[in-house]
């Protein structure tokens, strides 16, 4: 059917449902005024569409547009905005020319699905009303330049699996109202989508769940002063080229798991105040990595870095006790997701009826590469919330309740482990064997990460920092041994070698503490000694009125120093020690007790001068 044959049919269409196979030429303005819902299926659209305010249901399913599709402000800016009431819908269908839906208010929804665009698309400072539906703009190709600046959408926007071929303009958009409570898991889901030209999402608003997996970014991305009100998933995501996440505000939970950096910045960026640290679980640094951001520390785990890391070396610092009640604390966690795994998995093998392992996986699976789209048996126990019910049921399980996220990737680990084994029996036998190498795991795990930044900073000559890291690998080391049960003499001797020079000079990193502990040994020599015999009425006298009366800091200290003062004016030979081995003056038990001061001053000696060296900015 043709033009005038076709147009007059068109315009008697009003209230009819379908119009299949059709070459149309153009719409008359009339059209726009009926009401009800409208298909085009399989049309070839000759000329430029222009649309007009309209409470018809839009549908376009195959079609192909050959000039532009367009509303009367893409004509006139000085128009006022048009409106659509209801749905507009556009799925499998070619666009040749531009789609152009600036100024847009949408009072409902909006579905670009499985869509090829050869021109630009544009939604410019467009509104979206509806709060109950889902907007999709999924698996489509965008060969030219996008552009959702200003956009605003109040319900949940699905782009997964898109690809942007060209540039990606999301600057200024917001997605939901973040006063308002979101019931959806991923109500903006980039799940799977490529951005092959750079992609701009500066000042943009992200009020609701935010889901980046696996997206793939092989050029420049902007999130610069970009608010995140929700939780943000960004595992898997890779940024081939420079990411920058300056000014950037993340108010709730952030997850960097298995993520791919090249050129990143981290500066000035707000983390969420509940969390103390940031975690990057197994990334990859392929380029420079910049973290400039206060009051929060980066913890790198099982990470991989290629270039340069710059970060300020207080953000780096672990002491002893605190990675050692890390490593506990996260193996903790690692048993209770281990264990709560098991149930669920014996909760989904109840509910589904599977007794056979390739059939759980399958159905596993089917969760795992598509988040969005579970199996409904399985919504219950892998969408966050429930998933957060399952655990508020099952309070023996101490998971952290203020990550919910980080439970379901743990869990999904721990599900696909347990899957593997055939039967209960085996699953139980190994349990045991599994919970005793928990911490032993992680340590080995938090060694690597320290030995890597190490490596990284000594490849680019920041030695002070490589230095410290150092000194966390030393740690490491020192809790794996603790953990591992059969152990060398060699290794039994590396353990509390390793303990001395913590306790001594913090291997070799802490001047003052290694100073410390030379004038307490003279000062214990001296006294255990006690050739100078009104030292012990002077050491006493000095605690009462150092330490009880003036309640001075670091009185034992002091005193030492009191002492060794005295000694240096009474005896100054006895503090050497050589000498009184050679006269006749000491009886026995003092001569063993010189021969093991004149060794520890010996190691203190010569540890205080290899940390003098090595805080000098004077490389080997």
């Amino acid at each position: 059917m043709y033009l005038k044959e076709h147009l007059k049919y068109l315009d008697k269409l009003q209230n009819k449902d379908k119009l299949c196979n059709c070459i149309i030429d153009s719409i008359k303005p009339c059209f726009w005024k009926a009401k009800g819902k409208i298909e085009f299926y399989h049309c070839e659209f000759k000329q430029d569409i222009i649309c007009e305010d309209t409470e018809l249901e839009l549908i376009f399913n195959y079609c192909t547009f050959h000039k532009n599709f367009l509303v009367k402000n893409s004509i006139n800016p000085e128009e006022e905005s048009i409106c659509f009431k209801k749905p507009i819908c556009f799925n499998t269908c070619l666009f040749n020319g531009l789609l152009d839906l600036r100024l847009v208010k949408f009072e409902n929804t909006i579905t670009l699905q499985s869509c090829i665009f050869k021109s630009e698309v544009i939604f410019f400072k467009a509104k979206q009303e509806c709060i109950e539906n889902v907007n999709n703009f999924t698996h489509c190709v965008f060969e030219s330049n996008i552009d959702f600046t200003g956009m605003e959408f109040h319900s949940a926007a699905n782009f997964i699996g898109s690809q942007f071929q060209g540039d990606a303009k999301f600057t200024s958009i917001k997605f939901g109202d973040n006063s308002k409570k979101n019931e959806n898991k991923y109500s903006v889901s980039f799940l799977d989508t490529s951005f092959f030209k750079n992609a701009n999402f500066q000042h943009a608003q992200f009020g609701f769940l935010v889901n980046f997996r696996n997206a793939k970014f092989y050029q420049a991305v902007i999130f610069d002063e970009a608010p995140f009100h929700d939780d943000v998933d960004l595992t898997y995501t890779s940024f081939e080229k420079s990411s920058s996440f300056r000014k950037t505000k993340f108010y709730k939970e952030v997850i960097f798991h298995n993520t791919l950096f090249n050129k990143s910045y981290f500066i000035d960026t707000i983390f969420s105040k509940r969390t103390k640290e940031i975690g990057f679980k197994s990334c990859i640094f392929e380029g420079m990595f910049y973290f400039e951001t206060e009051n929060i520390k980066p913890i790198f785990f099982d990470c991989n870095f290629g270039n340069q890391v710059s970060i300020k070396l207080k953000y780096l610092k672990c002491d002893y006790e605190e990675l050692k009640e890390k490593i506990k604390s996260l193996a903790e966690e690692q048993k209770n997701y281990c264990e709560l795994a098991k149930e669920i998995k014996k909760e989904i093998k109840k509910e589904i009826n599977i007794s056979n392992k390739k059939e759980l996986q399958e159905e596993i699976n089917k969760y795992l590469n598509e988040p969005n789209e579970a199996p409904n048996i399985l919504d219950q126990y892998f969408h966050l919330d429930k998933l957060e019910e399952f655990l508020k049921n099952n309070k023996a399980y101490k998971l952290p309740r203020d990550k919910p996220k980080q439970v379901s990737i743990e869990l999904h680990k721990e599900l696909e482990k347990i899957i593997e084994q055939d039967d209960e029996s085996k699953e139980t036998e190994g349990s045991t064997k599994q919970e005793d190498v928990f911490e032993e795991h992680i340590i080995q795990k938090y060694r690597s990460s320290f030995r890597k930044l190490k490596s990284n900073n000594l490849a680019y000559h920041n030695l002070i920092d490589a230095s410290r890291l150092h000194t966390q690998e030393l740690y490491a080391r020192e809790l794996e041994l603790e953990h591992q049960k059969d152990k060398t003499l060699k290794e039994k001797v590396e353990q509390y070698q390793l303990f001395f020079y913590r306790k001594l000079c913090d291997h070799h990193t802490d001047l003052v503490l290694n100073a410390k502990w030379l004038v307490f040994t003279i000062a214990l020599y001296i006294l255990l000694i006690g050739k100078i015999w009104y030292i012990y009425p002077i050491a006493l006298i000095s605690f009462f009125i150092i330490g009880v009366f003036l309640k001075a800091k670091n009185t034992s200290i002091i005193i030492s120093s009191i002492i060794i003062f005295i000694t240096l004016c009474n005896q100054p030979k006895m503090i050497l020690a050589i000498p009184n081995l050679l006269s006749n003056d000491f009886n026995w038990w003092q001569n063993l007790i010189t021969s093991i001061y004149i060794i520890v001053f010996g190691l203190i000696i010569f540890s205080l001068q290899k940390t003098a060296r090595k805080n000098t900015i004077i490389p080997n």
